[in-house]
């Protein structure tokens, strides 16, 4: 059984793994992603899940190098366009809704940490904004 399934996967055109893996696999990846901090850990792992991904797509092993383009989206690429459409989004609300609310919300007591703070929502979209100004 298991050596059919290999012989199936390896017969399906690397077109059709592609359009498998853009519209199936990467939303379920990046679901809520609009509401993450991408820190540089998270980026990482996802950066190692896409190349394991593709060489599974191309059947080659870690020894060799994906030299072969795969057209997949970039994962990270996707999750930014995704966040700053949702910052946009939130942006343009006028009625105060909770997401809103939630975005601009100060604790009571203002003592931060005194190891480095963590990244925030905001943070993230603010040096995107300053980036592509």
């Amino acid at each position: 059984m298991e050596d059919y399934t290999l012989y199936f996967i390896r017969k399906v055109s690397t077109c059709l793994k592609r359009k498998v893996y853009n519209q199936c696999v990467l939303p379920v990846m990046i679901y809520g992603c609009e509401t993450w901090t991408l820190n540089a850990q998270t980026t990482q792992r996802f950066r190692v899940t896409q190349r394991a991904m593709k060489r599974c797509m191309l059947g080659i092993t870690r020894r060799d190098r994906i030299h072969a383009q795969t057209k997949v989206e970039d994962i990270i690429k996707t999750a930014k366009k995704m966040k700053w459409r949702w910052a946009d989004h939130i942006a343009r609300r006028t009625d105060g809704r909770w997401t809103t609310k939630v975005l601009h919300w100060m604790p009571r007591e203002k003592k931060r940490p005194r190891r480095r703070p963590n990244s925030r929502w905001v943070d993230e979209i603010k040096r995107f904004q300053e980036l592509h100004g």
